[in-house]
């Protein structure tokens, strides 16, 4: 019996399984930047955080031609980290989900929420005064509270607001106020 001879074929060829690797890696990578998801928070279904800003920029600018006010709300779930590793990744991870999906409940037409963060929320409210959005902000908090409680999770919830003037003042100075 003779020894093998050397393959003909190109050293591509020769290497189907990282081929294999390396076409299905380019593939993704193509096929996740098409997705329309991709500018989405994929555990809340809230717009995610550069997009968040692109469209609050884009409210700003409307709002400021014609002179009107606008809120900004941002909600955190305090203390993510501790009782992320008192309740389990899963349960964390679910509660952060759930006040997203809350959220999604509480919004106009022309209001724009998104996730800032792992377990902070932003809510940009055109038109929406500060005391109004103040109110809104604790009965968000409550609720969130309320919910993922019922999932076994003790969390705690709090907001800050800042109203503005989108003619004289930017959205990521206003932004910068919150954080």
């Amino acid at each position: 019996m003779s020894a093998p001879s050397p393959s003909t074929k190109p050293e591509s060829q020769n290497r189907p399984i990282a081929n294999l690797l390396s076409m299905a890696a380019s593939g993704f990578k193509a096929i996740v930047s098409s997705l329309p998801f991709v500018k989405a928070d994929l555990l809340t279904g809230l717009v995610a955080q550069k997009r968040f800003r692109n469209e609050s920029e884009r409210i700003f600018s409307r709002l400021a031609e014609s002179d009107r006010v606008c809120s900004l709300l941002l909600i955190s779930i305090d203390n993510f980290s501790q009782w992320r590793a008192a309740v389990g990744h899963d349960a964390a991870y679910s509660s952060v989900g759930l006040a997203g999906r809350v959220l999604t409940r509480t919004l106009r037409p022309g209001d724009l929420i998104g996730r800032v963060g792992t377990a902070k929320f932003a809510m940009c409210l055109p038109d929406e005064v500060e005391s109004d959005t103040r109110s809104l902000g604790e009965r968000l908090c409550r609720v969130i509270e309320e919910a993922v409680r019922e999932i076994g999770v003790k969390a705690e919830c709090r907001y800050e607001v800042v109203t503005v003037e989108p003619a004289k003042t930017s959205f990521a100075v206003a932004m910068s106020k919150l954080q």
